[in-house]
């Protein structure tokens, strides 16, 4: 199995509200889905994303308003 490569996207929209994209890119397909909140999509995931990548997800679309990609498989939070 291929590693998945995530993409989160803040979005303005005409009246100024911020949407997020999350596209996962599965082999040679993207399956996208669109968050009115960056929680809601980081919450998105099962299972959870680690504390250090939301972290770095957050500060990187907050901070820049850039896109943050990171590999999905190295993502999770190991119990």
């Amino acid at each position: 199995m291929g590693s998945h490569q995530v993409t989160i996207t803040p979005l303005t929209e005409k009246d100024g509200t911020i949407r997020y994209d999350v596209a996962i890119n599965v082999s040679t397909r993207t399956q996208r889905n669109l968050y009115d909140t960056l929680e809601s999509a980081l919450d998105s995931f099962d299972p959870p994303l680690s504390a250090r990548v939301r972290s770095h997800i957050v500060e990187g679309v907050r901070a820049e308003g850039e896109p943050v990609v990171f590999c999905l498989e190295d993502s999770f939070e190991i119990h």
